[in-house]
């Protein structure tokens, strides 16, 4: 269960440094969960998708493209 240590922030904007120390915080979840975007089941690959569809959308850029 992912959802517990990704906040729900209400579709409130974040600033650009506390977008940037959430996703320092959630990279290892995502990192865990976009390999499962790919998997062979129909279901994974939904739950995946709805869990990293909680991480706002200025995170999820941030930890989908890598370092900067």
């Amino acid at each position: 269960m992912y959802e517990p240590w990704i906040p729900s922030l209400g579709g409130y904007p974040l600033e650009p440094e506390q977008a940037g120390a959430l996703a320092e915080q959630l990279q290892p979840l995502v990192d865990d969960l976009l390999p499962l975007l790919e998997d062979p089941l129909r279901s994974v690959r939904i739950e995946a998708a709805r869990v990293l569809a909680r991480v706002p959308t200025s995170v999820r850029m941030r930890v989908a493209s890598g370092p900067e």
